[in-house]
């Protein structure tokens, strides 16, 4: 009889050791999880002043990088798809995939060109972001959660827009972020030309090799037999640009992919996909 009591209290001990530590534990998470918040409590404003202003480039690195990743995967969409990121006005042609046609014959069975400028591409980027690009750099962002541990985040109206050049893309962001501790509060801005994002995207060349080929097209040339001519006096375009076309389904419609060639360190291939058609107007 003494044995089982004996044991029955060692086990009564033994429970009362288990629960204690499962509440430490549990005042140890928490106060790792809310430690940040509790501290600002104890802060004077020149310690809030010091840490918003180490934050806030921590903030803006974490903008850009977010801000990077979706844009470039936006560009590279859009270069798939003749410059669009919606073509649902034009028609495609089905060779591994749709290849938006560009050039066509309209109701009076002249040659049209419908390539995107890149004033009309940088709308298309614009169009992307408020459509799916903002909400995916939210996401990436995880809602500024990590930075409201430590400091209260009210982000402002974004504006995210895309300018072509010849061998880069640069995104300018311009989006007000308010954060604050305690009394002191600050205003981040993303606007400043150091804090665009420049991609090594040469969007704007490509596009000139693009915009060539079918204006030759609308001039009732096939422009693959002018290439010859057009490698000679177009040695800078060409310089690191790969250029293909197939066929498909006739010879009277070409579609063509145009691929750069990395030469700068970091620099990925940049693919521009499109199609011409040659044949009679047959549209509704």
């Amino acid at each position: 009889m003494l044995f089982k009591r004996g044991f029955s209290d060692k086990r009564g001990q033994l429970t009362t050791f288990i629960i204690l530590a499962i509440v430490i534990i549990a005042l140890g998470v928490l106060v790792s999880l809310f430690w940040p918040k509790i501290s600002g409590y104890f802060m004077n404003e020149d310690q809030a002043s010091s840490m918003l202003a180490s934050q806030s480039e921590s903030l803006r690195t974490s903008v850009s990088d977010c801000t990077k990743e979706v844009s470039t995967d936006i560009i590279e969409r859009i270069g798939l798809q003749a410059g669009f990121y919606d073509y649902s006005h034009l028609y495609s042609i089905n060779f591994a995939g749709p290849k938006v046609v560009v050039m066509f014959k309209d109701v009076n069975k002249n040659r049209v060109n419908k390539l995107p400028t890149t004033t009309e591409i940088s709308n298309e980027f614009k169009k992307a972001m408020e459509e799916e690009g903002y909400a995916r750099i939210d996401a990436c962002l995880n809602d500024f959660s990590g930075f409201k541990r430590n400091m209260d985040v009210v982000p402002g109206e974004r504006k995210i827009t895309l300018s072509i050049e010849d061998e880069k893309a640069i995104i300018s962001v311009d989006w007000p972020i308010t954060v604050s501790k305690q009394t002191v509060s600050t205003t981040i801005t993303q606007q400043l030309k150091q804090n665009d994002v420049q991609l090594l995207i040469p969007f704007g060349r490509i596009w000139k090799v693009a915009n060539d080929i079918v204006n030759t097209e609308v001039q009732q040339k096939n422009f693959i037999d002018e290439l010859d001519n057009y490698i000679l006096t177009h040695t800078y375009s060409l310089a690191y640009t790969r250029l293909n076309s197939q066929n498909y389904p006739t010879d009277r419609k070409t579609v063509y992919y145009l691929t750069s060639i990395p030469y700068r360190e970091g620099e990925k291939e940049f693919k521009f996909y499109f199609a011409v058609d040659r044949e009679e107007y047959k549209f509704i």
